[in-house]
This record gives C-alpha cells, structure tokens and sequence, in this order.
C-alpha cells in the first residue's frame, strides 16, 4: 500500500515503514530505516489515532484480517491511503 502525505508532497510504500506513530503535538510520524517524516497534523490527539484506525483499515482488509480496536470494526479495501486534511 501506498500512504501519500498530507501535504501531498510526499509518498511512502507501507512495506518500507518500520513504524507508524503519534507524537506529543498531534503529528503522525512515520519511520523508515534511513528517515523519520511527518504525514499528517491534526487538531487533537483523538483525531490523529482515527486517522490512524483508517489507515489500519486500509491496510488490513475484512476479507483477510479481522480487526476490532476500541470496539470499531475493520474492512476496507484500497490500494492507495491518503491523509486528510484538516
């Protein structure tokens, strides 16, 4: 899968991210081997961890995982995840 960035500037190939996560200020990072990078800002903490659940949702799709995080279930499928703006 394929995550473009918020500010659509840059792309990142979901098999070469080693983690995916929150930072204090609401960003979204991701890590790679040779680099860490912003995604996306949101306005609260809230809002980034259901960016977050979207992106789960896109990654992993009903027909082959099953996942229910904070009693929301998961089940799309789409090759391609792009930030929201806010």
């Amino acid at each position: 899968m394929i995550i473009v960035s918020q500010d659509r500037k840059k792309i990142f190939n979901f098999d070469n991210i080693s983690i995916i996560h929150i930072m204090d200020n609401n960003k979204i990072w991701v890590d790679t081997e040779k680099t860490c990078n912003n995604l996306g800002t949101y306005k609260t903490e809230e809002r980034a961890k259901e960016v977050l659940q979207e992106i789960i949702q896109n990654i992993y799709p009903k027909s082959n995982v099953d996942m229910d995080i904070d009693g929301i279930s998961f089940g799309v499928q789409s090759p391609v995840y792009e930030m929201p703006k806010e």
